[in-house]
């Protein structure tokens, strides 16, 4: 489960949180103070469902409000239905809006049924390392389990000739729609925004905020988010933003690392609107489904 810190007591001081922190998730005072910069609601590593009930206890006997949420819940909306069209169809009870997939056939969704639209600039770099020595590169890889997308290695001793280092940067504006059960995701550079009738902007940046802005209008129950920017996700998942491959040509090595915030955000949207559902009704210690 995932526990969500919502807020702290104003009156509750530096060395009372960090005792709280110790308590229910037994942090280290230096640990403790690096997660207490971050902003509430604040999410807190993966634990089994006995820990992170008795650590909710613990949290809310000492007036620090929490949410529980289960990681399989999270899973269940981490993949979303990628969108080539969006066409809003006027009806006598709202708008609907009629998506239509890269793959499947179009689904209808209420525009009054939208809860969320999470935004974010989604980045992606890859840096390619190379050297050459005699003998190959002892490598090593590490598969953290949790979520898809956290494969890292590196070689365990470099070469003893010079590196080369070369990045390149990427970046997509996404735009994610909650409905129920449904996750749709517009992707800027792989969407058609024609199809919505306000036609492409001078520049990506431009036409996602001209779709997000006809969104708001046709849902008007739908919360806005767009703080992915501002996000740390919690603990072993931060290293889901990482990818990393070591290769060999001749006597050659490389080393390809990837940073991609998809991932991220997968977390981070079904988070977030998963947290917006359990505060919408009464508290519940079996936390969201």
């Amino acid at each position: 489960m995932i526990l969500t810190i919502l807020a702290w007591p104003e009156a509750m001081p530096q060395p009372g949180r960090l005792e709280a922190l110790a308590a229910a998730f037994g942090v280290e005072p230096p640990d403790g103070r690096l997660l207490l910069r971050r902003a509430t609601p604040m999410p807190m590593p993966p634990l089994a469902r006995e820990h992170a009930l008795q650590a909710a206890g613990m949290l809310q006997a000492a007036g620090v409000p929490v949410a529980a949420i289960s990681l399989e819940a999270i899973k269940r909306l981490e993949e979303p239905l990628r969108l080539r069209e969006l066409t809003p169809k006027p009806g006598p009870s709202g708008h609907t809006l009629v998506c239509t997939p890269w793959k499947g056939e179009p689904v209808e969704t209420p525009a009054a049924g939208v809860a969320l639209l999470a935004r974010a600039l989604v980045r992606r770099s890859k840096t390619v390392t190379s050297g050459g020595h005699d003998d190959p590169a002892l490598t090593i890889g590490l598969d953290m389990a949790g979520l898809p997308g956290t494969g890292i290695a590196g070689a365990i001793r470099d070469s003893a000739l010079s590196r080369q280092t070369s990045t390149a940067h990427s970046s997509t504006h996404v735009l994610d729609i909650f409905a129920g059960s449904k996750r749709l995701r517009v992707d800027g550079a792989k969407f058609n925004f024609r199809s919505t009738g306000i036609g492409k902007a001078y520049s990506d940046h431009a036409s996602a905020r001209a779709l997000l802005d006809l969104l708001r209008s046709l849902c008007p129950g739908a919360a806005l988010d767009e703080q992915f920017g501002s996000f740390s996700p919690p603990g072993p998942l931060q290293l889901s933003r990482f990818l990393g491959a070591v290769g060999s040509i001749g006597p050659s090595e490389f080393l390809t690392t990837i940073r991609d915030d998809t991932g991220a955000f997968g977390f981070y949207g079904a988070w977030k609107y998963l947290l917006l559902r359990a505060l919408a009704r009464p508290p519940s210690a079996e936390g969201a489904r």
